[in-house]
């Protein structure tokens, strides 16, 4: 009896307490599951009701949430006696890398999401499902929500990429070496010709098409696997981060400008799935 009537007192001067502090951040910083969190819940006007919860932590059963409807003729309040907090705008980073369930969390916990901005990249690592077992992906949530968005949505209009008139290093990308590369990764992947390109695949998401951390040689052979060609260079990386003689003389190619080399480095320590 004293903890069923002590709790909900505690919780609600817990709940209270972090929406005051969340009432002061400009932005919020959380994990997509962290984004379920019932002091932020209770913040946006969802809540935990403390002696439902206190009965059923006794009783054994599993919480329940419920949601306080909007309704305009009903006065809602957050645990710090205000209006609930409103949070129109939620970004998650690495997008492609959760699964669509925990993407969905931060959307809808929050009761008010209006502007969702996701960032990712659907050529790089999937979503890990430790219960796929078929090593492809096979599975319905190897697919992320940014990637099944990107899929689904109508191309976005572009227009300050397009004004951009910053010089672009495409040497490398026409080099006949990225061009053999592309198409020999193509073969070892089982790539048809009927491959469906990365612009018409993930037509709904905006490539940021330049970029400023490898040399243009470097970006060339991921440019030309993964991304149709479409990520360019600024030029004046060119003359940064030159391979150095050194290494040029141990791993010659033909007196070739790339600054690219593959290495096998199999051997008896590596590990093969099955194995």
């Amino acid at each position: 009896g004293f903890l069923s009537c002590l709790c909900p007192s505690l919780l609600q001067a817990c709940n209270a307490a972090a929406t005051k502090a969340m009432r002061e951040a400009d932005v919020i910083v959380c994990t997509s599951i962290g984004a379920a969190d019932a002091r932020l819940l209770a913040a946006c006007g969802m809540a935990i009701d403390g002696d439902e919860l206190v009965s059923e932590q006794l009783n054994g059963k599993m919480k329940s949430t419920r949601t306080i409807p909007r309704n305009p003729n009903i006065s809602v309040l957050a645990p710090d006696g205000l209006p609930p907090l409103s949070m129109p705008f939620v970004i998650t980073d690495e997008a492609c890398q959760s699964v669509e369930p925990g993407s969905l969390i931060p959307i809808f916990s929050t009761n008010g999401c209006k502007s969702l901005v996701m960032l990712g990249d659907p050529c790089q690592l999937p979503p890990t499902v430790i219960s796929d077992d078929s090593g492809v992906g096979s599975s319905p949530l190897s697919i992320s929500l940014m990637s099944r968005l990107a899929s689904t949505l109508p191309a976005p209009v572009i227009v300050t990429a397009q004004n951009d008139k910053t010089p672009r290093e495409n040497m490398y990308l026409n080099l006949k070496l990225t061009k053999q590369a592309a198409s020999l990764v193509q073969y070892k992947g089982g790539s048809s010709e009927s491959k469906v390109s990365y612009k018409k695949q993930y037509a709904g998401s905006l490539l940021l098409s330049v970029q400023y951390r490898m040399h243009p040689s470097i970006a060339a052979f991921s440019s030309a696997v993964f991304y149709d060609s479409m990520l360019s260079t600024p030029m004046f990386l060119t003359k940064e981060r030159i391979l150095p003689d050194e290494f040029d003389d141990i791993l010659p190619l033909d007196n070739s400008p790339v600054s690219v080399r593959f290495i096998n480095i199999s051997g008896k320590n590596n590990e093969k799935r099955g194995e």
